[in-house]
């Protein structure tokens, strides 16, 4: 299990999404989290630590694909997903 920037391990994007529930009509502090999630994967590519940084960024596609389907009109939803996609694409 890789560990995120701060050493803590957070399992898997699904565990993310699931924690999310809590908050479920509270698109924009998801949203926030994806961002998150998103420059924290950008850091840590930085520092070379791959495996790191693609656990976020799955955190942050997982996040931004929930949100993405409970609104699929939403524009920022979908660059989001595309964005978290890039980032694990770059990995």
């Amino acid at each position: 299990m890789c560990r995120n920037i701060w050493g803590c391990t957070c399992g898997s994007p699904a565990r993310v999404v699931s924690a999310l529930n809590r908050y479920p009509g509270n698109a924009e502090r998801q949203h926030d989290l994806a961002v998150a999630y998103r420059i924290v994967g950008d850091v840590l590519i930085e520092q070379r630590n791959l495996p790191a940084a693609l656990h976020n960024y799955q955190a942050s596609f997982a996040i931004s694909e929930h949100l993405s389907k409970k609104d699929p009109l939403n524009v920022k939803w979908q660059s989001d997903l595309a964005t978290s996609s890039e980032g694990i694409g770059d990995v």
